[in-house]
């Protein structure tokens, strides 16, 4: 669900969908990672940035949060 409502621009909706999976799994990588796509594109850099070193703590060798990461921080 998370994933639609990211490609539909749905952001707000992603974030609840992603905490609702979170409750369950709160090592879900894929959440986590949404979750940020979402925040990101929320311009929230401060709270992306916490998903995806969330991500990074799971994976560490997830370069796409890597970079996300940095995206975020050179905005």
């Amino acid at each position: 669900m998370a994933l639609c409502c990211l490609k539909l621009g749905e952001y707000a909706q992603c974030i609840r969908a992603c905490d609702s999976a979170l409750e369950l799994d709160s090592k879900n990588e894929k959440c986590f990672f949404r979750r940020g796509q979402s925040y990101l594109a929320m311009l929230d850099y401060n709270e992306a940035i916490k998903d995806f070193q969330q991500v990074l703590k799971l994976n560490p060798s997830n370069t796409a949060a890597t970079q996300h990461i940095q995206t975020c921080r050179e905005q």
